[in-house]
Formats: structure tokens, sequence, C-alpha cells
């Protein structure tokens, strides 16, 4: 096992649904990531825009030593607009080893009551069936989501989201999904996206402790 920690503290690039890299949704008045807190731990992601505005920050780290399978941790609390603002908090891994890209993607979808989705064979949002509801925008949340993939059928799965003490398993039906080649580099990605829902406005959450751990 290898533990590559404090991701977090890397340096953040951001997508922008205008500037070819496929998110959906309108851009954002404001957006952005502050990393470092002032008080020294942590990043703090924001979004501010109309309906539906999407704003996405990743952080590019090495893909390490494994057995085909990979957990990422981390801490996240919203602000307390976020019951009222988001549409979905997406927490996602985009994987490319040896040629090979691997969707790893999850959200939570506030619009329908915290429900976990998952991305599935053609990149869309499928619902798990699992719900957490909406984080408390009080309580800092501790999340594990445990991947798995295959680099001799090129497929992988989201096989668990853990939320707190609770493990929340991915349906089978929801896994092995095949991955495709896309001429990049080999990395993982960690994204964190914010999407605004059809009253608009603004929110942030705060990310901490985030570590990719290869198997």
């Amino acid at each position: 096992m290898i533990t590559d920690s404090n991701i977090q503290s890397g340096m953040w690039g951001t997508h922008l649904p205008n500037d070819g890299s496929k998110i959906g949704g309108n851009v954002p008045a404001k957006y952005g990531v502050v990393s470092p807190l002032p008080s020294g731990a942590g990043a703090l992601i924001y979004i501010e825009g109309p309906a539906y505005s999407d704003f996405e920050a990743y952080i590019v780290r090495p893909v390490l030593p494994n057995t085909g399978s990979l957990a990422i941790t981390f801490s996240l609390a919203t602000d307390a607009n976020a019951p009222k603002v988001a549409q979905a908090i997406e927490t996602d891994t985009i994987l490319t080893a040896n040629g090979w890209t691997y969707n790893l993607s999850a959200q939570i979808n506030y619009e329908e009551e915290g429900m976990i989705q998952v991305a599935d064979v053609t990149g869309k949002w499928v619902d798990t069936g699992v719900k957490i509801g909406l984080l408390d925008p009080a309580t800092v949340t501790r999340f594990s989501v445990l991947y798995g993939f295959d680099e001799a059928k090129h497929t992988s799965s989201v096989r668990h989201v853990m939320a707190g003490p609770t493990i929340h398993e991915i349906p089978e039906a929801l896994q092995n999904i095949p991955a495709v080649q896309k001429g990049w580099a080999d990395g993982a990605i960690m994204q964190v996206q914010l999407d605004t829902n059809a009253r608009g406005g603004e929110f942030s959450v705060s990310v901490d402790g985030c570590s990719y751990v290869w198997h």
C-alpha cells in the first residue's frame, strides 16, 4: 500500500464550460480555489453564478505502483448556502494508466436529496439508489471512495462510497465501465466540481486531508 498524502496542498487547475473541457452548464460569474487557507490547512473551492453554472477544480497526481485497487480519502464541508444553491457536488477521479483512461466519477446530487450518482458507459450520471442526504454545513464529513480497475480487461468500477462511518456499496450493474484511449498522459486527476441549481447563487466547499491510497 502506498499513500499519496495532502493532495489538496498541490497546484490546482481549473476548467470552465467554455474552455473546451466538455463541462456542461453555464459560465459562473465568480469561481476559484483558495489554497492554502489562512489557517494553513485545506482548500476552499467556490462558485457564484446564474442557474446551472459549473466550475471544476483539479489536481494531477502520478500513478503509483498498484494491483488495480485505488482509494481516495478526503474531508468535505459545505457552507450554509449549499443546501439552497447546489445542484451537485462532484468528487471525481479520472485515471489514465498505460494510455487507457478510466472514468471514476461520483457525485452527490443535491436535487435528489443527496443521491450518490456514478458515471455510466456513456459518461452520463446514473442513480445508485443510495441517498446520503444533504451534508450538514456545520459538520465536516470524512469520505473514502474505493475504486477498482483492470488493466487487462480495460474496465473500472466505483466499488463503494464511505460517508462518515457508513459504507455504501455501489450496485454491481453500475461497475466494470469500459476505459477509452484519449491520448492523455498517465496520471490520477482529483476533480472537485460545483454546480448551481435552477435558483443560481453562490456556495463553497472546503476540502482537506485528501489522499490517494494505492493497493
